[in-house]
């Protein structure tokens, strides 16, 4: 299972400066150096940036993509995932389980929506990522 990691947040924060400004209708020099390339820079420099959907594109092993989505009235959405980079993954992974989880936020757990939770485990049980608990020896005390 793969997650973004602050370290690919840069282009997230360029977005969020970009509509700061848009909505706060900035004007005059803040504005020339809100929308410089300067700034897009160092925003760049202290989060430096690394492509996770070029790197899928070299794994060969099986891939599960989990997405949070908004749900049909918009709520919720993982907001700290640029728009793009779930489409990006999708295409560049090698054949990719896909789950999706409407209404679920950046840090929803994936095992609270039941149809994520079936295809999940199902994805870990086909790939053998999972172990059979009722096979492990219990100390007798717990027989008693």
């Amino acid at each position: 299972m793969l997650d973004q990691a602050p370290a690919n947040f840069n282009e997230t924060a360029i977005q969020c400066k970009n509509q700061f400004l848009e909505e706060a209708k900035v004007v005059g020099f803040a504005k020339f150096i809100g929308t410089s390339k300067l700034v897009d820079s160092c925003i760049s420099i202290i989060m430096a940036s690394y492509q996770l959907h070029e790197l899928v594109k070299k794994n060969h092993g099986k891939q599960l993509i989990h997405i949070d989505i908004p749900d049909d009235e918009g709520r919720g959405g993982d907001t700290l995932v640029p728009d793009h980079h779930p489409e990006l993954l999708i295409y560049n992974c090698n054949q990719p389980t896909l789950t999706k989880n409407p209404g679920g936020l950046h840090v929803t757990n994936w095992f609270g929506n039941s149809r994520n939770y079936m295809q999940i485990m199902e994805f870990m049980r086909e790939n053998n990522l999972t172990i059979d608990l009722s096979y492990i020896p219990r100390p007798a005390s717990q027989f008693s």
